[in-house]
């Protein structure tokens, strides 16, 4: 019975974490097209999918340490790990792509500003 609702856990986890992968990836294309508004909704997206994710791996920990063994080595279970070894890919992409687009637009701000000897905003405004 335990080993059933683990497996479940395991399971409704892992389609959570796809759905994560897919946001990950339309975030990606967000930053690479400069999308702002849709970048901000995907965030809020992936907000709501790990708040149940998290809750989930709890419950996973929690069934587990009940009872006394380890995630089965199901196919639900090999099928998350492949899914966390990708989110985790993507998040370094991502990250990436956003600290290019951070000095792209630091760049930009030091040429506009002469290297920050000119202000951008006329404070007297």
């Amino acid at each position: 019975m335990k080993t059933d609702q683990l497996e479940d856990v395991v399971r409704t986890e892992a389609d959570l974490a796809e759905a994560l992968l897919g946001l990950l990836k339309q975030q990606q294309n967000a930053i690479v097209h400069f999308q702002d508004a849709a970048l901000v909704s995907l965030v809020e997206q992936q907000q709501e999918v790990l708040r149940p994710l998290e809750a989930l791996e709890k419950e996973r920990v929690k069934l587990s340490r009940r009872d006394g063994s380890p995630v089965p080595a199901s196919q639900s279970a090999s099928r998350l790990r492949g899914v966390v070894r990708e989110i985790i890919h993507t998040n370094g992409q991502n990250r990436a792509l956003l600290e290019s687009a951070l000095r792209f637009v630091h760049g930009n701000i030091r040429i506009l500003t002469e290297d920050f000897s000119r202000q951008l905003v006329d404070h007297r405004v």
